[in-house]
């Protein structure tokens, strides 16, 4: 027999209705197609394709990528391995520790896709034996050195500006080897593979030379622990998490099988979602691993209210299919909404300057609205088939309920002034936030790389390359005395900038070869004006330069370019940015337009990006935002309803913010996301209060007051329940030691949790406020028309 709750009344279901229906009576053709669906967007996960390439965060067309990859063609792409030595007696210039860093040296060679090793005993020193100019390493045989020749090393060493602040640093307690790597691969195979090799190695020279630490840095150390600490985050926090919202669900449901049912909803949700964006071809990036916690918070939402209403209509005698129908009757269209208004909330993120970010979003897009179909279609089937369940308890959290919602309505008036005060007030801190993201800085204190990263930065060089290619205008053009002189002026600004660390340039060696020649003169250290003689001192030094040690990274095949590299300090990523604009400058102003150019480097161009990204993110949630109002002004049938409810929308985030600022007061990509990633939960809290509110008003008649108190018993245990487990589940990414996992999971929590404030203690008193003066105002001009009607009756 099916069941029909229209039946012997007289009434006509609906089209929506008679689908509520379908779903009650005919529950194994929902779980089929549903399964159905599953299988064949999970298939596509056998065609998953992986890019781990840190560049991948931006388009093809971004000009400074472009610029950056020119650059790279024109010279080299040069990744980097920096392993930092610190002896424990202060004094690199002994003759075991430079022992140490000449066999370290020669060891490097054999890393895994090594293209160069640069460091202080095999630096390419010039000498005039007679007539004749002798380049050879820095540090030679050192069973032929005496203590005299060591300290006339160390002379040397911390005189030249091409090894201080490089390789050693200015009082000779630490130095490096650095070694140039090339990685290709898109995978992100190679810098695993690479700093497997490294550790080894470094642990054999540290087991050969107590006393001795040495410390790893560089791209590919970094490239590294992204890989393994994304995997460890997925492995461990992922578990943590999923922990969380099991208790968190179970303490709010009281049932495993309602439990067990969220979760099916939850992971189905994100198979649809993944699967589907695999068939449409996108390869998957780091950036992708967030969208399965957006669609979460949908699918948890969604799946709790129809399980409330669900154990709340059992609880008052109904049946399954009676219960299975009432919570689809009240909750399809605020699910519906919820789900429709998120989707295209993440929509407007294809605009975003970073492909991956609008990869991410459409996956959430898929994935919430496969999150609303297991919901109502799913979830009711599973609902339908399985036995009926007893629910016990519910009534206390009810009580709480009905005596929270007295205390806001009773005392509206001081909740809405102190509530308003506090919000306002933690919004307008939101201005003091700045945009910045620097990645070398995205893991604490418990990784090696970070420490030794703060080690080089305090002690040894900077960390932050910026690159500048001067173009000279013709093949051998370097040879020009003006655009030599062009190179050292630039060059001589630079250092005396406070944020540059180390230059590196080949003015320098032009000058140090001038002044060689010259018979050691100080007087000669300059940049010769003769074309003719700077050609024969760069030819002289090719020459004689060992393999693997040329000039191709500082020179271009053709002689018309040389590349200048800047070291910055532990700076933001705004100072690089503004250093970045100050060089622009500089170079337009100071240089002839045959030099013109501009800096590159992959910190600055994340610098930009995080900028870019994080305005596009506020705009794009502002469009979404009032896309959101507007078709909530269509399905609520209530331009004033629609707009109210900009409000409670808009302030959680700009609040969180606010509370950000306090607490850290950087955004980076992975902060200015978060506004949209909360949009959900912030309009599914707005959009249910306010469906229930509006049902009661419209069908039972009940007066404002009365229409609140319902909408809090209906929905309000819902709302907290869906908080709770998704403060949960973030909250458990803010104790992650990874920077973004951390700072994005803290200021989730804090804005889910902010929104439920913002609904309950601001927009719930503020919906009172003008409902009353709405009703205050149809009542006054009532009476007006009733007392202007008895002149005309006494007329009569």
């Amino acid at each position: 027999m099916k069941f029909d709750p229209y039946q012997g009344q007289g009434l006509r279901p609906g089209l929506v209705q008679k689908a509520q229906l379908f779903i009650i009576n005919h529950p194994w053709v929902c779980i089929l197609v549903t399964l159905a669906w599953v299988v064949l967007a999970g298939s596509g996960f056998r065609h998953i394709e992986f890019n781990n390439d840190s560049r991948a965060l931006f388009a093809a067309d971004n000009q400074g990528l472009q610029r950056l990859e020119s650059l790279e063609n024109q010279f080299s792409r040069d990744d980097n391995v920096i392993l930092i030595v610190r002896p424990d007696n202060g004094d690199v210039f002994t003759r075991r520790n430079l022992q140490l860093l000449q066999q370290l040296t020669a060891a490097a060679w054999s890393i895994p896709k090594t293209q160069r090793v640069d460091s202080l005993t095999n630096f390419q020193h010039t000498e005039v034996d007679g007539d004749e100019l002798v380049i050879d390493d820095l540090v030679g045989d050192l069973d032929a050195l005496s203590d005299a020749d060591i300290q006339r090393t160390r002379r040397i060493a911390l005189a030249e500006p091409n090894l201080v602040n490089n390789v050693v640093s200015t009082s000779g307690h630490a130095a490096s080897v650095s070694v140039t790597v090339v990685t290709e691969d898109r995978s992100g195979q190679d810098s695993p593979m690479i700093m497997a090799y490294v550790d080894d190695l470094r642990d054999q020279f540290e087991a050969q030379y107590p006393g001795v630490d040495i410390m790893l840095t560089g791209i590919v150390a970094f490239k590294s622990a992204t890989r393994s600490t994304t995997e460890a985050e997925l492995s461990s926090t992922s578990i943590y998490s999923a922990v969380a919202i099991v208790v968190c669900l179970f303490i709010m449901l009281r049932s495993v099988v309602s439990v067990l049912q969220t979760m099916l909803v939850i992971t189905l949700s994100i198979i649809i979602a993944m699967g589907t964006i695999i068939w449409l071809g996108v390869e998957v990036t780091p950036v992708m691993g967030g969208a399965p916690a957006i669609i979460l918070t949908l699918a948890v939402a969604d799946s709790i209210h129809l399980l409330i209403t669900y154990q709340h209509q059992i609880r008052n005698g109904a049946d399954k299919y009676q219960a299975t129908f009432e919570s689809l009757r009240v909750n399809s269209q605020p699910v519906f909404l919820t789900s429709l208004t998120t989707a295209i909330g993440f929509l407007f993120l294809n605009s975003s300057e970073s492909p991956p970010f609008a990869d991410m979003a459409n996956m959430v897009s898929i994935g919430v609205m496969a999150a609303w179909f297991l919901s109502v279609v799913f979830l009711p089937a599973l609902l339908v088939l399985l036995p009926q369940q007893r629910f016990r308890g519910g009534d206390h959290d009810h009580r709480l309920m009905d005596g929270f919602a007295d205390f806001v309505v009773d005392h509206r008036k001081p909740v809405f002034i102190l509530s308003s005060m506090v919000f306002l007030g933690l919004a307008a801190l939101s201005a003091k936030n700045e945009f910045n993201d620097v990645w070398m800085d995205y893991f604490d204190e418990t990784y090696e790389v970070r420490r030794a990263t703060e080690f080089m930065v305090n002690e040894l060089t900077g960390n932050h390359r910026l690159q500048f290619a001067f173009p000279s205008g013709e093949p051998a053009g370097i040879m020009n005395p003006e655009y030599m002189n062009g190179l050292e002026r630039f060059s001589h600004w630079a250092r005396q900038q406070p944020e540059v660390e180390f230059v590196s340039t080949f003015s320098d060696t032009i000058k140090r070869l001038n002044r060689d020649m010259n018979g050691g003169d100080p007087e000669f250290y300059r940049i010769p004006q003769q074309r003719d003689l700077i050609a024969q001192y760069t030819l002289m030094f090719q020459m004689s330069l060992p393999f693997g040690l040329g000039l191709e990274n500082q020179i271009d095949m053709d002689q018309s370019t040389i590349r200048v590299n800047v070291l910055l300090g532990g700076v933001s990523s705004n100072e690089i940015l503004d250093f970045e604009a100050r060089a622009d400058r500089w170079i337009s102003e100071q240089l002839p337009d045959y030099m013109q150019v501009r800096g590159v480097g992959f910190d600055l161009l994340l610098g930009e990006l995080s900028y870019q990204n994080g305005q596009g993110m506020l705009v794009g949630t502002a469009l979404a935002l009032v896309v959101v109002s507007l078709l909530l002004i269509i399905s609520l049938k209530s331009v004033k309803y629609g707009l109210l409810s900009m409000l409670p929308n808009l302030f959680p985030a700009i609040i969180s913010f606010g509370v950000w600022a306090l607490i850290d007061g950087q955004i980076g990509i992975s902060v200015s996301i978060v506004a949209c990633m909360t949009l959900g939960i912030v309009i599914d809290n707005t959009v249910h209060f306010l469906s229930k509110y509006i049902r009661a008003r419209q069908e039972s008649k009940l007066s404002n007051i009365e229409a609140t108190r319902y909408a809090f018993k209906t929905v309000g245990i819902a709302l907290i329940a869906t908080t709770l487990v998704i403060s949960a589940n973030f909250g458990m990414m803010s104790f992650s030691h990874y920077y973004p996992n951390a700072s994005m999971g803290l200021l989730t929590a804090i804005t889910v949790a902010i929104a439920l404030a913002v609904n309950f203690l601001f927009f719930v008193p503020l919906l009172l406020f003008v409902d009353s003066r709405n009703a205050q105002n149809k009542s006054d001009r009532k009476c007006d028309s009733d007392s202007g009607m008895q002149p005309a009756e006494s007329i009569g």
